[in-house]
């Protein structure tokens, strides 16, 4: 399998990173969703069991995952959301976003993952619970608010690894 989990907990700048997952090498067609099934499996186990201790939208210091993929031009910072939408939710999410922003712009991210050096960062919300209409309107306005600031956001459903 080409992919790991690298990495202790770092710090920098009162931001904690929790974990990091790589892909080291260029993984052939047929050995994608081998790396698919392994970010999906720990971002489940996160999510489900150590979330509510550990990485996820209740700790706003703590990047939850930094996700690097060497065949793309992009660096994923994941948050954690498994909490259900409403306005404290909506709240923990802005702070995290900024907290965010601010460990990218003050080269936080840069001292700990040097290897993401020239990637388009882009702060990802991967969710448990389906974000109803009010919930997209959100997390577009964050989007456009992130923009100007050279970050992009987007946000993915946590599914559970295929069962086959």
């Amino acid at each position: 399998m080409n992919c790991t989990v690298n990495g202790p907990l770092t710090r920098s700048r009162g931001v904690r990173l929790r974990g990091s997952i790589a892909a080291v090498a260029h993984p052939p067609a047929h050995a994608m969703p081998a790396c698919l099934f392994l970010l999906r499996a720990v971002l489940l186990a996160t999510a489900f069991w150590i979330a509510p201790v550990g990485a996820s939208i209740l700790d706003e210091n703590v990047v939850d995952f930094v996700v690097v993929e060497q065949d793309e031009s992009i660096v994923y910072l994941d948050i954690v959301q498994h909490l259900p939408w409403n306005d404290d939710t909506y709240r923990r999410l802005d702070r995290k976003v900024d907290n965010y922003v601010s460990y990218v712009k003050t080269g936080g991210l840069l001292k700990n993952q040097p290897e993401v050096a020239g990637k388009a960062v882009v702060i990802r919300v991967v969710y448990v619970e389906l974000p109803g209409p009010p919930t997209v309107w959100r997390l577009e306005a964050v989007k456009s608010r992130l923009k100007p600031r050279g970050v992009g956001l987007t946000w993915i459903p946590l599914t559970p690894p295929a069962k086959g």
